[in-house]
C-alpha cells in the first residue's frame, strides 16, 4: 500500500507541473512573458529611482544656493548631507528591490528549463542597477559641486 501511494505521489508530482504549463499556453510563451514581465519591472523601478535621485540633487542645490546667498553656509552643508543620505538611502534600496525581483524572475525561468533566458534577465538586471548607481553618483556630486570648495559637506 506504500508503495501504491509514493507511486500516485509521484506521478502527480510528475504530470502537475506539465498541466499547469498546458493551462498557462505553453512553456516557451510563458517563459518569455514571464522575463519580458521582469526586465519591464525593475526597468520602471530603476527609472523611478533615477528620476527621484535627479528631483532631490535638483531641488538640493537650489536650497543650497539659496542658502549660500543668505550667507548660511552651515545650513547649505546640512541640506546637502541630508540629501545625499536620502539619495544613497533610496538608490540602495531600489537595488535591493531590483535584486530581489530579478532573483525570483531567475529562479521561475530556472525552474521551467530556461537558463539562457534567466542569464539574460540576470544581465538587464545588472544594468539598471549600474543605471541607479551612475545616478547616485552624478547626484551626489552635483550637490556637492554646489557647495564651495571650502565646505566639508
Amino acid at each position: 500500500m506504500k508503495k501504491q501511494t509514493w507511486l500516485v505521489a509521484g506521478l502527480i508530482c510528475l504530470i502537475f507541473p506539465g498541466l499547469v504549463m498546458a493551462r498557462r499556453g505553453g512553456g516557451g510563451a510563458n517563459v518569455e512573458k514571464i522575463a519580458r514581465a521582469c526586465v519591464k519591472r525593475v526597468t520602471r523601478i530603476a527609472n523611478q529611482c533615477v528620476a527621484f535621485n535627479e528631483r532631490t540633487a535638483d531641488k538640493a542645490v537650489t536650497k543650497i544656493e539659496r542658502f549660500l546667498d543668505q550667507d548660511k553656509q552651515d545650513k547649505a552643508e546640512r541640506t546637502a548631507r541630508r540629501a545625499g543620505g536620502r539619495i544613497s538611502k533610496r538608490s540602495a534600496k531600489c537595488i535591493a528591490t531590483i535584486n530581489k525581483q530579478c532573483e525570483r524572475c531567475v529562479q521561475k525561468l530556472i525552474k521551467h528549463g530556461a537558463d539562457q533566458l534567466a542569464e539574460r534577465v540576470r544581465f538587464a538586471c545588472g544594468k539598471q542597477i549600474e543605471k541607479i548607481r551612475e545616478s547616485q553618483r552624478a547626484a551626489i556630486a552635483k550637490i556637492r559641486d554646489a557647495l564651495p570648495d571650502d565646505a566639508d559637506g
